[in-house]
């Protein structure tokens, strides 16, 4: 799955989104992650039996692309992945933007955030 360039993805509250074995989120425009408290947005493993709940590793990244700029995740879970947010990439010249507030990354089996020359910002 992708956002192109130019292009922005908007995950409204409440949306689950499902990731099989190695499936990866690609963002080359930007993302917007709009979840509210009491209905956050969850990616996550598409295996439904409660034994898979517990094992990190069963699904890719949210890959955001050096270019891309003015990202936001509020109120997101980002759960089981083997990477949960890869910004950027260790070469170039390029410092991708993120903006992450009110958000849990768990039981991931690298990293819960991997960046290189990215711009973070959360609460002041």
């Amino acid at each position: 799955m992708a956002a192109d360039t130019g292009a922005t993805l908007l995950i409204r509250q409440g949306t689950q989104l499902y990731f099989h074995k190695g499936a990866n989120l690609f963002v080359y425009g930007n993302i917007i992650v709009d979840g509210a408290r009491e209905n956050p947005v969850v990616f996550r493993n598409d295996r439904p039996e409660e034994f898979y709940d517990a094992i990190s590793g069963q699904w890719g990244t949210v890959y955001i692309d050096p270019t891309s700029t003015s990202n936001i995740i509020n109120y997101a879970f980002i759960i089981n992945a083997i990477t949960g947010l890869q910004v950027g990439l260790p070469s170039g010249d390029y410092s991708p933007g993120l903006e992450i507030r009110n958000s849990v990354i768990q039981n991931v089996s690298f990293a819960g955030i991997y960046a290189f020359g990215a711009n973070f910002c959360g609460p002041s």
